[in-house]
């Protein structure tokens, strides 16, 4: 009984919450650095999922060269040497960098500036990991690997993992040790 109840309740307020958008603040704002194969997918998975609250607002061309064009949605809008600029004039809450070639290409100081402005800026595999909990092979690279924050855990995490193993294990053996001193009684 409890079960359909639940899913009448969460499916409800979904469906209110998606349609009236009263407890949602205004969309945060996206900029994808680069025109990249991952940048383009995490737009594709922004564009399927409304419930990021995530508005792109475009692209920022390796060369500057392809301003206008459209890849996904938005189109590019400027190239990456102009990040800082159109990040103000904008209002950008987050930057997606997904360029094909990172020597040379990446606008180091202008990004750093933004992000103690307060801008989250991040890497296109981490962000389609976080929002599909998925990791895409076939665009993955070394670099990635490397910088990526999952092969670390605290001590805190191997504590409580080593806390719950030894908890689960002496649940079990007390519930098995009725079950063992039955066996060795008739077998013995």
């Amino acid at each position: 009984m409890a079960a359909p109840t639940v899913f009448a309740l969460v499916l409800s307020s979904r469906i209110i919450l998606g349609r009236t958008s009263l407890f949602l603040s205004a969309p945060k704002r996206v900029l994808v650095v680069g025109t990249g194969s991952t940048g383009i997918s995490a737009v594709r998975e922004i564009l399927v999922r409304p419930e990021l609250n995530l508005r792109v607002e475009g692209f920022l061309d390796e060369r500057g060269e392809n301003i206008g064009k459209s890849l996904v949605n938005p189109g590019i809008i400027g190239g990456v040497k102009e990040v800082e600029s159109i990040a103000h004039a904008r209002g950008i809450d987050r930057i997606i960098i997904s360029l094909t070639e990172r020597r040379g290409n990446m606008p180091v100081s202008q990004l750093l500036h933004l992000k103690f402005a307060g801008v989250e800026v991040e890497d296109s595999h981490c962000f389609i990991e976080k929002v599909t909990g998925r990791i895409h092979l076939e665009h993955l690279s070394p670099s990635w690997l490397i910088l990526s924050d999952g092969f670390g855990k605290s001590a805190f995490l191997y504590a409580a993992k080593r806390s719950i193993d030894i908890i689960v294990a002496l649940v079990a053996l007390v519930f098995a040790l009725p079950l063992w001193f039955w066996w060795r009684q008739r077998s013995g």
